[in-house]
């Protein structure tokens, strides 16, 4: 029971993961998972710590690698973007360098991935490498499967590139000697794919319609996150700037609260809220610690009655010693049972808290 309680307390009070990020700067955060068995690594290679169980609004950054297992899946959302990444079962993806200097690269060594990649501007890049191709995007719904196969399989290695909607460039990579050299780019629009595939140092590329398994799959395993708002609005174009400058008028004309007086009111009720739900969070795990801790007496209290039968009758005299000792057993069992309910709540509290916070990401 006590590893069962300080495994609850770990749960409420202990590090998600992020803590050991450090002020290194975010490039992306998990907004949803499905499963458990996944682990990120550092560029090194080493874990960095993220509790699968409590990974939502984890912070990642440039170089980590997320490692997905059977029936596991991770979305992730880019820093300060719209642009989302899906990571199904079964997949090494590589986060290689994320929004600098308007490059967004990665990598996968095997597996599959899906990505919603909102429009971009003129000189920025979006680019997923596997091992036979690279494929390029500039606003668009696309998937990539690489498959390597296990030692003496006889099918050779493939990297499959798909669109769902917008258009996707594909360059496929073929050797020569050590290197791996771009060959003619390929396009392909929304319902096409292209497999290609390293045999004899040859590529062949053509087009082909999206098989249904791949539709009926990313179908089964759509884009279930809930998406961050993005920290500053998008820029006005030039048809929309005087409406916005009437509006500002009409602001004045009702005598409307400043943008900054309004900003100020959401901040603080938004922190208002957070601490709230703080303490909130203190008072479940206050609650359930006691709870915990009576119902360990009563157990107890229960176990030392049914060995020593003569000192229950000596204290109740007229009273069927096990009546008392069930009665102790079950109230403490009871108040076991109420308290993890109690550490439970506190737990998803601080998972709320943790949302709230992300509002400022």
């Amino acid at each position: 029971l006590t590893l069962v309680l300080c495994f609850f307390i770990f749960k409420v009070y202990g590090d998600s993961g992020t803590a050991n990020l450090g002020n290194s700067k975010t490039a992306a955060v998990i907004i949803y998972t499905e499963g458990e068995n996944f682990d990120v690594l550092d560029s090194s290679g080493n874990s960095i710590g993220i509790d699968p169980y409590n990974a939502i609004g984890s912070k990642l950054k440039a170089g980590d690698i997320i490692l997905t297992y059977d029936s596991t899946y991770v979305e992730i959302q880019l820093a300060d973007s719209e642009h989302i990444i899906k990571i199904a079962e079964n997949t090494d993806f590589r986060l290689d360098k994320v929004r600098t200097k308007k490059e967004n690269f990665f990598s996968m060594l095997y597996g599959s991935i899906r990505a919603k990649v909102a429009k971009l501007s003129r000189d920025e890049q979006f680019r997923v490498s596997g091992n036979e191709a690279i494929a390029g995007v500039r606003g668009t719904d696309f998937g990539m499967t690489v498959v390597v196969p296990k030692e003496g399989a006889i099918t050779v290695p493939f990297t499959r590139v798909y669109c769902f909607r917008g258009v996707v460039e594909v360059e496929p990579l073929v050797k020569r000697g050590a290197q791996k050299k771009a060959l003619k780019t390929t396009t392909i629009k929304a319902n096409e794919m292209v497999t290609i595939a390293e045999k004899n140092f040859k590529t062949s590329v053509n087009t082909e319609t999206i098989p249904e398994d791949i539709i009926e799959y990313w179908n089964k395993h759509k884009f279930r996150g809930t998406p961050i708002p993005l920290k500053t609005a998008k820029k006005s174009t030039s048809s929309n700037v005087k409406a916005n400058v009437k509006v500002k008028e009409k602001n004045k004309k009702e005598k409307s609260k400043p943008a900054g007086a309004k900003k100020k009111t959401v901040e603080t009720d938004l922190k208002l809220e957070i601490k709230k739900l703080e303490n909130s969070r203190k008072a479940y795990f206050t609650g359930g610690i006691v709870l915990f801790s009576a119902g360990g007496l009563l157990e107890i209290a229960g176990i030392l009655g049914a060995i020593y039968p003569g000192e229950v009758t000596s204290i109740f005299p007229g009273i069927d010693g096990k009546l008392v000792v069930n009665a102790l057993a079950v109230s403490g069992s009871v108040s076991i049972a109420v308290s993890f309910l109690s550490l439970v709540k506190a737990n998803q509290t601080r998972a709320e808290i943790k949302r709230l916070e992300l509002k400022k990401f």
